[in-house]
C-alpha cells in the first residue's frame, strides 16, 4: 500500500521528469529506485526533508516553464465585434486593460488612475479636449466614452501608432492628428488637457506652456508619469522635477495625486503664470 507521503514524493518526482522531458511509468519506477536508495543510506526523516527539497526546486522550473510559455504569446486582437454594443460608462471598457498573458493591453494606465480620469471628465463635462501623447490609444478611448457625445476631443500624437479598434470605434467628435505638440493649435479654448506626451523636462515643460494660453478658467489639467502617490506606482523622473515646479504657482490649484497622476485645476487669468525650479 503506497502511503500519503508517497504519493507526495511521487507527485514530485513524475513532475521533475516531466519538465525534464520524459513521460510516463518510468518515473514511478524512478521514484521507488530513488525512494529505497536514500532511505537506505540516510534516516527516513532526512529523506523526507531532501524529498521536501527537490520538491521546491521542481516548482521553480514548473514556473519558469509557464513564464516562458506565457511570454511567447502575443496579446488577443480585439475587434469591434467583441465589444460592448454600447460604450457609455466606465465598465463598458474592461477590454482596454491587461487582464492576463492573452488579452487586453491596449491602455497604458493603471485601473485607478484610468478610473480617475473617466471620473474628472464625466463629472466637470468639458466641451473642448486636448490629449497630448496617444500611442495605442487606450487613454484616447476612455477619454471619449467619459466626454459628452458633443464635446469636441482632440488627441494629438507625433506618429500614428493608434489601435484599429480603437480607429473604429471613436465618436465622431473626437479627432485623432499626427503632428508636433509643440506647434499645434488647438481650434478651441480648452477645458480639459492630458499631457503624456514628451518625458524630458524641456518637452514637459514647453508642452505645458505651449497650451497654457489656451485653457479656460477652471480647466483641468492632468500630467501623467508625473507623481509616486502609491508602493507600485512608477513615474517620470523629469515629469516629477517638473511638475513639482508648478506647487507653488499662484495661476493653478493643485486638485490630488492618483496613482501618477497629477491633477491641477487653473486659475483666474488675473494670476501671473511661471515657473520656476523648485530649488529656487
Amino acid at each position: 500500500m503506497v502511503a500519503a507521503a508517497d504519493l507526495y514524493y511521487l507527485n514530485t518526482i513524475r513532475g521533475a521528469h516531466r519538465i525534464l522531458g520524459g513521460i510516463g511509468h518510468s518515473a514511478v519506477y524512478l521514484y521507488f529506485i530513488l525512494k529505497i536508495v536514500i532511505e537506505k543510506i540516510v534516516k527516513n526523516r532526512s529523506a523526507y526533508r531532501l524529498f521536501k527539497k527537490m520538491a521546491l526546486v521542481v516548482h521553480f522550473f514548473r514556473g519558469l516553464a509557464i513564464l516562458k510559455e506565457a511570454g511567447s504569446l502575443k496579446p488577443k486582437s480585439v475587434f469591434v465585434s467583441d465589444l460592448p454594443q454600447e460604450l457609455e460608462n466606465f465598465e463598458d471598457l474592461s477590454w482596454l486593460f491587461f487582464n492576463n498573458f492573452t488579452n487586453g493591453g491596449i491602455i497604458r494606465m493603471c485601473f485607478n488612475e484610468a478610473a480617475y480620469a473617466f471620473k474628472t471628465v464625466r463629472k466637470n463635462q468639458p466641451r473642448c479636449l486636448l490629449e497630448i501623447g496617444r500611442y495605442e490609444g487606450g487613454s484616447t478611448m476612455l477619454i471619449s466614452v467619459a466626454k459628452s457625445k458633443e464635446a469636441k476631443f482632440i488627441s494629438l500624437d507625433i506618429e500614428d501608432r493608434c489601435n484599429e479598434t480603437i480607429k473604429k470605434t471613436l465618436d465622431k467628435n473626437t479627432s485623432l492628428i499626427m503632428g508636433d505638440s509643440k506647434k499645434f493649435i488647438p481650434p478651441c479654448k480648452l477645458d480639459f488637457i492630458f499631457i503624456d506626451g514628451d518625458h524630458g523636462f524641456n518637452g514637459v515643460k514647453a508642452d505645458f506652456e505651449h497650451y497654457f494660453p489656451y485653457l479656460n478658467n477652471g480647466a483641468d489639467i492632468l500630467f501623467h508619469d508625473a507623481v509616486r502617490s502609491g508602493k507600485y506606482i512608477l513615474n517620470e523622473p523629469a515629469v516629477n522635477y517638473f511638475v513639482k515646479t508648478l506647487e507653488a504657482n499662484p495661476s493653478l490649484k493643485f486638485i490630488k495625486d492618483v496613482g501618477s497622476i497629477r491633477h491641477f485645476k487653473k486659475n483666474d487669468d488675473n494670476k501671473r503664470f511661471s515657473s520656476k525650479n523648485p530649488s529656487d
